[in-house]
């Protein structure tokens, strides 16, 4: 198969999850996203006997926003897109003074866009996640974010990166 015909199909991972959690004995996942409950239990290799809790969320649901962009972020895309998706950013935080972090597929398609982002907006302030941080950078990186900030942050990461930031941020 060349690159040119990518095929796809799916795995089912929880054999393999399963079989990790006898070895190690036991298991902790979170996620913000493990619902419908009985797909991601089988999904994950969980058994009848498994626990499984759910918690409310801790934030408030009137300050939750979804925007939606028809962008394609698809690697074949991406050189295309990024100038569309950095300007969606953008705009999302001219809405209302605060802090934005985007997440990225790759480390590479994240400097893409932070390179485009201060091309297009020199002037705003933005902080991004290093290839390899130490754990000083890290606490820099994470204490960027204000409460009530006096102006926008405009935070970019990786979720998939040699050194991955301690937490998750939702709101």
């Amino acid at each position: 198969n060349d690159y040119g015909n990518p095929e796809i199909f799916m795995v089912n991972t929880s054999d393999y999850i399963f079989e990790s959690s006898k070895r190690l004995g036991s298991i902790v996942m979170f996620s913000a996203t493990l619902f419908p409950e009985e797909y991601y239990k089988y999904m994950l290799g969980a058994r009848k006997k498994d626990i499984y809790v759910s918690f409310p969320s801790p934030f408030d649901s009137n300050n939750f926003l979804v925007l939606a962009y028809n962008l394609s972020t698809k690697y074949s895309d991406r050189q295309e897109t990024v100038e569309d998706v950095v300007r969606a950013i953008w705009s999302a935080g001219r809405v209302k003074q605060g802090n934005y972090i985007s997440f990225f597929p790759s480390y590479q398609y994240m400097m893409l866009a932070v390179d485009t982002f201060s091309h297009l907006f020199p002037n705003e302030k933005i902080i991004f996640q290093k290839n390899s941080m130490t754990e000083l950078e890290r606490e820099e990186f994470i204490s960027s974010f204000k409460e009530g900030p006096d102006s926008t942050l405009y935070a970019f990461a990786a979720m998939i990166c040699a050194s991955k930031l301690p937490f998750s941020l939702v709101g």
